[in-house]
């Protein structure tokens, strides 16, 4: 019985020695530094990960609030201890692991669209916090933070890539091309009648196809069948024997129904 209790009382002991340690060790596994900050919704790990934020986008480098949105990503990241939160799918083509991140008890991806420095831009099976976010990008459209201030976000529609010119042979794959476009208003939008068209008046027509907000539509140049379920990324074909779009340079330009410019997106070599 003696023997019993000392071993009881050792156990005791040693559990509230050691569970702090364990306990520490244990969360701080979970936690990343944060080494560099690549752009306004990229960061670099100092484990050596690159981590691309879920469910929002902010200007590529060099187009309107890029650099203040980079700032703000630095603000809130560089050198930090963040924590990562991932949804269904962890990882993009490029390698980069896809994450809601943490850093002081803030998630970084909802201050970016609060502050007006990022888009939503939901690419499915990622979803989650969809709706926290969505809310908060209304917020800012509201009070015009950021670049909802701006005439280019001012609109229906935002070419958030355009992939004029991929790597590889284009003209033996047209579909090496493509165009991405997000919608950036707070409700869904019918795209029937909507038109694409080149700097040459090559022209696609969109058919009876809703966008969800924050949602986006993979537009190919090349052959294929389209993917029109809102669970998976929307895929729509130009059903192009040949690439559309120019190397040397052209202009991708969106036109609603009724024949409105709608939003334009340059490409420059």
């Amino acid at each position: 019985n003696w023997h019993a209790k000392t071993f009881k009382g050792l156990k005791k002991l040693l559990y509230n020695l050691f569970f702090p340690f364990l306990l520490f060790v244990e969360c701080s596994a979970s936690l990343y530094q944060v080494e560099w900050v690549v752009d306004g919704d990229t960061i670099r790990l100092k484990n050596g990960w690159s981590i691309r934020y879920l469910l929002i986008n902010t200007p590529e480098l060099g187009e309107v609030f890029s650099l203040e949105a980079m700032q703000k990503n630095r603000e809130l990241t560089e050198d930090q201890w963040v924590r990562l939160e991932f949804d269904v799918q962890k990882m993009d083509a490029y390698g980069r692991y896809l994450a809601f991140v943490f850093s002081k008890h803030k998630m970084v991806n909802q201050v970016l669209v609060e502050e007006g420095f990022a888009h939503l831009l939901i690419i499915p099976p990622n979803r989650k916090y969809e709706s926290l976010l969505l809310e908060a990008q209304r917020k800012a459209q509201e009070e015009k933070k950021g670049i909802w201030s701006t005439e280019e976000y001012s609109t229906l529609l935002h070419i958030s890539s355009f992939r004029a010119n991929p790597e590889g042979d284009e003209s033996e794959d047209p579909n090496r091309e493509y165009v991405r476009i997000v919608n950036i208003t707070s409700h869904p939008l019918s795209l029937k009648g909507f038109q694409v068209k080149d700097s040459q008046g090559n022209t696609y027509t969109f058919g009876d196809i809703s966008l969800p907000p924050g949602y986006s539509v993979l537009l190919y140049s090349g052959v294929g069948e389209d993917q029109q379920d809102p669970k998976e990324q929307l895929r729509v074909y130009w059903n192009s024997p040949q690439p559309i779009w120019d190397n040397e340079g052209d202009v991708c330009s969106i036109y609603d129904s009724e024949g409105n410019l709608i939003t334009r997106k340059v490409y420059e070599p």
